[in-house]
């Protein structure tokens, strides 16, 4: 009958080593497929360390997928000191470094000469500060023509302004609501061509209903009038004057003054 030797083992629950073994005491736990020995002696047969012996979850397996945690150094080169060529090689850190040695910084700078072809299309370009003529700017001409000059502008269409506010007197432009709004400030009196010449025959309608008043119509007027031959008196006269070709006159009488003169002609002053 063949020996056999038989771990202690843990077949379900926590990962890691079992809390204490014997020294010389092996133990597997299946969670995480590592075997653990105990390691020293207390003196009573009981280990002072347990320690991972085997296994994938405490050494690097030759085939399979696993996380590898903490620093490793190798004591020799993967393939020796032979470059990694392929996908799957490890990469030396000799190897590593040397390629990186040609390479640029992640920031840096180039000159303009160092970007071929940058230094010929700068060249026609213009500077930053420059100028144009207006014949350099496309319809610019034609839109500057479509304005109103600032002297004696010929404003065409239905030119607009902001309205003043009542009783401004400046040389801010009227509008014709700023001329309306006065006007009626007035009141009555107007004089609206279309209220006052409704016939628009250019006299005021009023006074062609006034010329059409008969005599009797009129009233407040003198009872006599004098007649149209007739003398003054010269105390009712301020100042007269002859025509410069009458010859002498006697002085001013009573009556008026008879000079060979069918009529006397008198101008006021």
């Amino acid at each position: 009958m063949a020996n056999t030797i038989q771990f202690k083992r843990r077949q379900a629950g926590n990962a890691g080593a079992p809390a204490a073994l014997k020294s010389g005491e092996v133990a597997h736990n299946e969670v995480d497929d590592t075997l653990y020995i105990g390691k020293g002696d207390d003196g009573s047969g009981n280990a002072t360390a347990i320690v991972p012996l085997a296994g994938a979850g405490g050494f690097v397996a030759r085939v399979g997928s696993q996380t590898i945690g903490g620093a490793k150094t190798f004591s020799i080169v993967p393939k020796s000191s032979q470059d990694a060529s392929s996908s799957t090689d490890l990469v030396r850190k000799s190897q590593f470094d040397a390629g990186l040695a040609g390479k640029a910084a992640a920031t840096h700078g180039h000159a303009i000469s160092e970007v071929s072809g940058l230094q010929a299309v700068l060249d026609e370009k213009a500077a930053d500060g420059h100028g144009h003529g207006i014949a350099d700017v496309t319809g610019l001409q034609s839109a500057l023509s479509a304005k109103a000059p600032l002297t004696s502008p010929a404003l065409t269409g239905t030119p607009t302004a902001p309205t003043a506010t009542g009783g401004t007197n400046t040389t801010q432009l009227a509008t014709t609501a700023f001329v309306q709004t006065a006007l009626a400030g007035f009141g009555a009196g107007d004089m609206l061509k279309s209220a006052y010449d409704a016939d628009n025959d250019g006299k005021v309608d009023a006074a062609e209903v006034a010329d059409s008043v008969p005599w009797a119509g009129v009233t407040g007027k003198p009872s006599t009038f004098a007649p149209a031959a007739h003398t003054f008196v010269a105390a009712d006269l301020h100042h007269w004057w002859l025509p410069a070709n009458v010859a002498e006159c006697p002085p001013i009488h009573a009556s008026a003054c008879e000079c060979g003169f069918s009529e006397l002609v008198l101008t006021w002053c």
